[in-house]
């Protein structure tokens, strides 16, 4: 961050804080992940893991929002900002159903998501460094969320045969959009690889024994964003074939891109809550058993799509 190494206590108070709340938001994305990719998995024993991270989880925002207060100038901004957004998508994560009205169309609630996280994006890139990872990440993140929003559309314009000029102009935003993030997203990849950017956070938070060294976090990070880079390329040579293909078997081939896409979604979670987990682990921070579901699938591709497809036995 932009504020690091002015005052070495409020640095290490911010870490501790910010892991906090992004370890809350990845459990709750990791919850989100696997009830809705697989609700077949889903036995009474999940059922009360699931509720268990769920407390873990909520007590874990609460606590670090409190310690909010012990912050001043930017280091309190940038928590705050960070906490008013992991609120909001924990609650998008852990709700039941989606929070739009019968009046409300899917397409106006995904836009409204998408503002969201995208003014919170713009905010929080005001607290980080031009040349960090995370600048770059958040400008990949930024076009991914574009490209979701026009792939909604494309595929609403799919079961139309006189909307072609919509669907044509919806699909090249669909492509600009994820070869931008595909771009944004290398070169975090680089940066992580050629500089040291990606572990200053580690050695703020360093504490004197204890088990993790800095590889372990260096390691980390780049898995998580390696495997970020593997998910866009896969959606991006999705659509492209698509539109280069004249012999494309939309649904075959959808459903084997789900496939791909949702193991690397699970990987995602998985390796933020790990990333998390080391920070405070090196703070000597206390952390309770934390059960990773996004750990726990077979990703098998033919069970993969019969779970997906309700099949599994």
């Amino acid at each position: 961050m932009n504020f690091f190494y002015k005052n070495p206590q409020q640095d290490k108070y911010f870490i501790e804080i910010s892991y906090t709340l992004h370890l809350a938001y990845w459990m709750a994305s990791d919850i989100d992940y696997f009830v809705e990719n697989f609700p077949k998995l889903i036995t009474k024993k999940e059922i009360s893991s699931i509720n268990k991270n769920t407390k873990i989880l909520k007590k874990m925002y609460r606590d670090a929002n409190n310690k909010i207060k012990l912050l001043n100038g930017d280091h309190k901004k940038c928590a705050a900002l960070l906490s008013k957004y992991v609120k909001h998508t924990i609650d998008v994560f852990l709700s039941e159903s989606p929070t739009y009205t019968e009046s409300e169309s899917e397409e106006a609630y995904l836009t409204n998501l998408h503002e969201i996280d995208e003014n919170f994006r713009q905010s929080y890139k005001n607290y980080i460094c031009f040349s960090d990872v995370n600048m770059h990440r958040l400008k990949a993140f930024s076009k991914l969320s574009k490209a979701y929003l026009s792939i909604t559309n494309f595929h609403s314009y799919l079961a139309w045969e006189d909307e072609n000029i919509l669907k044509e102009h919806s699909l090249e935003s669909v492509i600009k959009n994820l070869e931008y993030a595909c771009k944004y997203m290398k070169q975090a990849e680089l940066v992580a690889i050629e500089t040291e950017n990606s572990t200053k956070d580690f050695f703020i938070a360093y504490e004197t024994n204890n088990n993790h060294c800095v590889k372990d976090f260096y390691d980390m990070e780049l898995k998580y964003t390696k495997v970020w880079n593997e998910l866009l390329f896969v959606y991006r040579e999705f659509y492209l074939t698509f539109k280069d293909s004249k012999n494309f078997n939309f649904l075959e081939e959808y459903e084997l891109m789900l496939h791909e896409t949702t193991k690397y979604e699970g990987k995602i979670n998985e390796y933020g809550i790990k990333i998390c987990k080391i920070i405070l682990e090196v703070m000597n921070i206390s952390l309770p058993q934390i059960e990773i579901f996004s750990s726990k699938i077979n990703h098998n591709p033919l069970n993969m799509i019969n779970l997906k497809l309700g099949t599994y036995d």
